[in-house]
């Protein structure tokens, strides 16, 4: 279960218990048409000052506990360890702050580099070995007869002329 779902289950039972609808809890927190609707459906998360106006004005704490506790976590950053709240809208922040998201990047483009020539290599071996492997179908002696073959051309053949190469 979702973060944003636990906290619906909560907000529900409290609304139930109140005989509140979406629409009128919208219009005493004083937000959009619909915000109540999503947060009671467990469709997102209410940002920090949200919970805590709603727990306020539904006197139920574990409500804004509910959303701390999702929002609670500890940066990625493997020397960081630091706890922090996530205060974005979609709640996926994954660094306390700007310093450690910009060494996760700078990490991150280190692997990649590293990664593309990885990459790189493997596609290149996998086009020689499909060139081979056409060559043989093509000449199963080991000597391509082709003078006018494209690959011969190219230089890529892994089989050399024949001295009796037919143009």
């Amino acid at each position: 279960m979702t973060g944003a779902e636990r906290f619906a289950r909560i907000l529900d039972a409290e609304m139930t218990k109140r005989d509140m609808s979406n629409p009128e809890l919208d219009r005493l927190m004083g937000v959009p048409t619909g915000r109540a609707w999503n947060w009671r459906n467990g469709n997102c998360l209410p940002t920090i000052a949200n919970a805590r106006a709603v727990a306020d004005l539904l006197e139920n704490e574990h409500l804004f506990r509910s959303v701390m506790a999702t929002r609670s976590k500890k940066c990625e950053v493997a020397d960081c360890d630091t706890t922090f709240v996530d205060l974005s809208r979609r709640v996926n922040g994954r660094y306390c702050g700007g310093r450690c998201r910009r060494a996760a990047d700078a990490r991150r483009r280190r692997v990649s580099k590293g990664d593309r020539e990885r990459f790189a290599n493997t596609r290149l071996a996998r086009y020689r070995e499909a060139i081979a492997a056409f060559c043989r179908a093509c000449e199963p002696e080991g000597e391509c007869r082709d003078s006018t073959c494209a690959i011969q051309a190219a230089g890529v053949s892994p089989l050399r002329l024949s001295q009796r190469a037919v143009a």
